[in-house]
């Protein structure tokens, strides 16, 4: 009898991919990660573009913020112009005094936008302004009487309110900080002091004093005071002081700055033109040391322009403007500024055309772009703020 045959198994097959199986899943791979990495670099540049605009805006919009709190308290406590207030003397301080003053296409902002390219084929500007008041404090002090018999100095109402906001050194305002009142009645301040019955009389501080007990802030001044028929003020019972501030906003580089500033991104190659905010002596315009300060860096246009009235006071306004520059014998009817501010990226953006393509005119249209380097491609990317602002307290004078 035969024996059965052994029942074959089939034989396993060895798991595992082959040669190419391996190949195309390591090539498919390698186009997934090539893929999620430039997605993922490009992600990354976009949104580090993202952050230094907006970081732009924030820093244009912060300057217009310092701009706009200086054009507020213009004129408080000051002048639109003091060739025009009523007086009955001749003594006092000669150098009319303007609430706002304006240079347009000023000099040294040119010629430091200059330096750089694209400034020749970009619609960029640079005015100077300056402005005038009570900055420092924004208020007026009551004089109680003269100091002295010859009107040198003036003796100030240390219980009128306005007093104790300011000086106040204990919660009660029963003393004066005599260090404060020192700085703002420091030498060569130009005082603006005002009388019960209408005129007016501008003088310069000799420096302002607290007795020890810290209740007799008296404030040497020269010019002394007047003491003239209807508008005595010799004795000035009912007097107010204030002491004014002339503030000078403009563009111009870091390096020509009194003292230079200091850029905070000095790795960058090429000019920073910043917008400064500086105070100057009333008189005489001269830079006060240690008042210089960078408001905006890589600022490329500080376009101001004016609104006045066309009629003196006593008529219906007739507004005029905006116009960029102050006419002759207008001065004192400056009723608003228009400010146009704009600053560029720090670098060059390869990805950001120079010229934009299109029909664009980079010299006529608002600025987007500026070419900063012309030996790189690309463009810096520029952010402006553009705003207007009244001038009420020069409004209110009506001169």
């Amino acid at each position: 009898m035969s024996q059965p045959r052994a029942s074959r198994r089939p034989r396993k097959r060895t798991e595992g991919f082959t040669l190419l199986e391996l190949m195309i899943a390591l090539a498919i791979g390698a186009i997934v990660v090539a893929t999620m990495y430039t997605l993922s670099g490009s992600s990354a540049r976009a949104f580090q573009t993202q952050q230094r605009i907006s970081q732009l805006q924030l820093q244009t919009r912060l300057a217009m913020e310092r701009v706009r709190r200086d054009v507020a308290a213009t004129g408080f406590g000051g002048t639109p112009d003091s060739q025009r207030e009523r007086s009955c003397f001749t003594r006092g301080i000669l150098t009319p005094l303007l609430g706002v003053q304006l240079t347009d296409h000023d000099p040294a902002a040119t010629a430091a936008l200059a330096t750089m390219p694209g400034a020749a084929s970009a619609a960029t500007h640079g005015d100077r302004l300056r402005l005038l008041g009570n900055m420092v404090t924004s208020d007026t002090y009551l004089i109680a009487n003269t100091g002295a018999a010859n009107g040198s100095s003036v003796l100030l109402q240390s219980n009128w309110q306005a007093f104790r906001r300011t000086f106040a050194a204990d919660p009660l305002g029963m003393a004066v900080d005599p260090a404060l009142f020192a700085t703002v009645f420091q030498a060569g301040t130009v005082l603006h002091i005002t009388h019960p019955r209408g005129y007016h009389f501008f003088t310069v501080s000799g420096g302002g004093t607290v007795d020890s007990a810290g209740r007799t802030p008296l404030v040497m001044v020269n010019p002394p005071l007047p003491a003239l028929d209807e508008c005595n003020f010799s004795l000035c019972v009912g007097c107010q002081v204030s002491p004014l501030t002339l503030i000078e906003y403009g563009i111009d580089t870091a390096a020509n700055t009194v003292p230079a500033l200091v850029p905070n991104d000095p790795a960058v190659v090429g000019t920073n033109t910043i917008l400064y905010r500086r105070q100057l002596n009333p008189v005489t315009g001269a830079v006060l040391p240690g008042t210089t300060r960078a408001v905006l860096e890589y600022a490329v246009n500080f376009d101001v322009q004016v609104v006045y009235d066309r009629l003196p006071a006593g008529n219906a306004p007739i507004l005029i403007g905006p116009v960029a520059a102050i006419p002759v014998g207008s001065e004192s009817r400056v009723r608003a500024l228009q400010i146009d501010l704009a600053a560029r990226t720090p670098d060059t953006d390869p990805s950001y055309p120079w010229p934009l393509p299109g029909t664009r005119n980079p010299a006529v249209d608002p600025l987007t772009a500026f070419q900063v380097f012309s030996d790189r491609p690309g463009s810096a990317r520029v952010r402006r703020s553009v705003a207007e602002f009244v001038l009420e307290n020069l409004a209110l004078r009506g001169l």
